[in-house]
């Protein structure tokens, strides 16, 4: 993917993940009742942009890219909890189900894929802390570990956002270096 589309791509989606962060974070007194048309709709809303990203801009085939059968799964799992009348136990499962496939690709993507150390570092602890907080929430999805699964989807609507942005930051200036040192020589 080419670095200016990239960063485009990585501002808007800090801005409106940010967005919906603070505007849910404020209206606390709500997340209980409104959590199945939060959780379903960040759902969908992420089906779509993995769809959309893999084909648009990353330009993969249709039916060989990767992040696709994950975007399909994510429009699934959010079409059936806005829609089917699920109880609020079973929205956390399938939540916490879900925030653990995505944290399982990112540490492949973390492993696999050029990052720079700090934001791979983050991306992995971020990963790891999530996946545990996950199981816990299939074991026990009570209010109490929701909540706090809650805050923590909102800060990490933050943070996936912010650290591509500083793994472009920091792979741009070591790419300065290295040309500035070439031209030095």
């Amino acid at each position: 993917m080419n670095e200016k589309p990239n960063v485009i791509y990585n501002l808007v989606k800090l801005l409106i993940y940010s967005s919906l962060a603070v505007v849910f974070f404020f209206c606390r007194e709500y997340h209980i009742q409104t959590l199945k048309y939060f959780i379903g709709s960040l759902m969908l809303m992420y089906g779509v942009e993995a769809l959309l990203c893999e084909i648009l801009l990353n330009g993969k085939h249709f039916l060989h890219a990767g992040k696709t059968y994950l975007g399909f799964v994510e429009i699934i799992f959010g079409t059936v909890i806005l829609i089917a009348n699920v109880t609020y136990e079973t929205v956390c499962v399938v939540w916490a189900s879900w925030s653990i496939l995505r944290e399982a690709y990112e540490i492949k993507e973390i492993i696999v894929e050029y990052r720079t150390f700090v934001p791979r570092l983050l991306s992995g602890i971020e990963s790891v802390i999530v996946i545990i907080l996950s199981t816990m929430l299939i074991i026990e999805p009570g209010e109490h570990h929701a909540m706090f699964h809650l805050y923590l989807l909102l800060i990490e609507l933050i943070f996936e956002p912010l650290t591509s942005l500083l793994d472009i930051v920091i792979h741009n200036r070591k790419e300065a270096k290295k040309a500035k040192k070439l031209q030095e020589e």
